[in-house]
């Protein structure tokens, strides 16, 4: 369980960096607004502002912190800590993968 926990804040500090490297790679050439919320219908909807593009880190980091709180609290169930790790890891993945999209989108 150790190792698993190990391996979940690896993948996190992973991904904070790569996306911390992209942004400071590409924060010359990014336009004062960004098409952050993609969700929501064509326009002005889906702008956020230059500094917004800081909350997909911010979110992969708090998946992490609730992940871990969810693992204390349920230590005696390793099976279901196990799914919670793996689920957690899974959203960091997709949302460093959106996040990677939306930076090559807009540069």
């Amino acid at each position: 369980m150790f190792k698993l926990k190990l391996r979940t804040w690896q993948l996190t500090v992973s991904l904070l960096v790569i996306s911390a490297g992209t942004v400071f790679l590409h924060w010359q050439t990014l336009p004062p607004e960004i098409p952050l919320w993609i969700s929501r219908p064509w326009g002005i909807d889906q702008l956020s502002g230059k500094y917004g593009i800081f909350w997909i880190p911010g979110l992969i980091l708090a998946f992490q912190i609730v992940g871990m709180i969810f693992a204390k609290l349920l230590k005696s169930d390793i099976f279901l800590v196990s799914i919670i790790l793996v689920t957690v890891g899974v959203s960091q993945i997709v949302c460093t993968l959106a996040f990677i999209r939306i930076i090559m989108m807009i540069t």
